[in-house]
């Protein structure tokens, strides 16, 4: 293991990919940035580990199968771009109720 493998980078952020070894000779790939810290496809074998990150689905691939185990009316509404103006047009009048993060949803509080 005297050279780097290649590795594609991260399929979350696209951050540079980096192949880690454990204590007990186990092998894993994670993404370097810190803001993302992904890591999978951990196992004894190094090239086994390398070749399952490299060979993985397109980012494509895995948001269309995604997007096809939504229901229809949330394929929908993600996919309608006035979604979003409407969202933020009813939160300018007031119109939807905002919770804090963690307080679950039976108290309200002042978002401003």
């Amino acid at each position: 293991m005297d050279k780097e493998p290649e590795l594609k980078p991260c399929p979350f952020c696209g951050g540079k990919a980096r192949l880690l070894r454990g204590m007990f000779n186990e092998y894993a790939v994670a993404c370097t940035n810190d803001d993302c810290e992904f890591c999978g496809n951990d196992g004894k074998d190094y090239h086994e580990v390398i070749n399952k990150w490299n060979t993985r689905p397109s980012e494509d691939t895995l948001r269309a199968g995604l997007m096809a185990s939504y229901p229809k009316w949330i394929q929908d509404w993600i996919n309608d771009p006035k979604e979003d103006k409407a969202w933020t047009e009813l939160d300018k009048r007031g119109e939807i109720v905002h919770h804090a993060p963690g307080d679950g949803d039976s108290e309200e509080y002042d978002a401003n």
